[in-house]
């Protein structure tokens, strides 16, 4: 820990808590994306839903592959998330109902509304 929870507070401003939790000050995160013939308006900013699942899919389909099924004769798990083309592409992008936990703080996400549940203690009360 490099400074104290009111300091990691204080430097999310105006977000909710911070990197531990998954309040918009723990989740809220930048993505800097860098694709010269894809993205259009390069130098826009948008406020766009997304997890750190949804970075194999526009790789996947950028380069023009296909996700596998199989390596080597062992199954592999389906690909997760969803492309963030369309968002380079400046088009609608909705992203479909999300679920994730953390350090056993969870959360659910549907368009702009957030449920959250986060441990308090040894004790297991939480707070919603």
């Amino acid at each position: 820990m490099s400074y104290s929870a009111e300091w990691a507070n204080v430097s999310n401003t105006p977000f909710r808590l911070y990197k531990h939790y998954i309040h918009e000050g723990g989740i809220s995160t930048p993505l800097i994306a860098f694709w010269p013939d894809g993205i259009q308006q390069p130098s826009r900013s948008v406020d766009q839903i997304g997890h750190i699942i949804d970075i194999t899919p526009p790789c996947v389909e950028v380069v023009g592959a296909a996700y596998p099924n199989e390596y080597k004769g062992e199954k592999i798990k389906p690909m997760e998330g969803q492309s963030l083309v369309p968002v380079f592409h400046n088009e609608s992008f909705s992203h479909k109902p999300i679920g994730w936990e953390h350090e056993g703080s969870r959360g659910f996400r549907e368009g702009k509304w957030k449920l959250v549940a986060t441990v308090r203690g040894r004790n297991g009360n939480y707070t919603i």
